[in-house]
């Protein structure tokens, strides 16, 4: 190739790859925004959104409902991080809520870490939840709606 050919085919080479970068960083971003329903005896939903370069996790829910303790098990929780390789790391942020709230205090006596990893349309969802009454009521598998 000439000079000019080969500085051709490099722009060109350069450009394909910065929308193929460009385009699975959309795709990874939009393909778990969303709202998600678990699944399994305990009743918790799960939005997730972009805030600007962050992805968002607002978590709700409870216990079975037909256990006399699903009230003690109802829950919130908000986190905010990054999507890398098909995993959320995220943290606790301070929040109010209907049925639980976080300040900044709360936060630093408990682990703070959030984890939702995705596979086959199943988004799973691991954090201690500290603040909970149940603690792993927010836990567990939750699927796209």
């Amino acid at each position: 190739m000439k000079g000019n050919e080969m500085r051709s085919y490099v722009r060109a080479a350069m450009v394909t790859a910065l929308l193929v970068a460009a385009t699975a960083c959309a795709a990874s971003s939009t393909e778990v925004s969303g709202s998600y329903v678990s699944v399994g005896s305990h009743r918790s939903t799960m939005m997730i959104a972009r805030k600007q370069d962050l992805v968002r996790i607002e978590l709700k829910g409870g216990g079975n409902p037909k256990d006399l303790a699903s009230m003690a098990g109802d829950c919130e929780a908000v986190a905010e991080g990054q999507l890398s390789g098909g995993v959320i790391r995220a943290k606790l942020v301070p929040f109010e809520g209907e049925v639980t709230s976080l300040d900044a205090k709360d936060i630093e006596q408990i682990d703070p870490v959030v984890l939702v990893s995705f596979e086959k349309g199943i988004a799973t969802v691991q954090g201690s939840f500290a603040h909970c009454g149940l603690r792993n009521a927010l836990n567990g598998r939750y699927k796209k709606r």
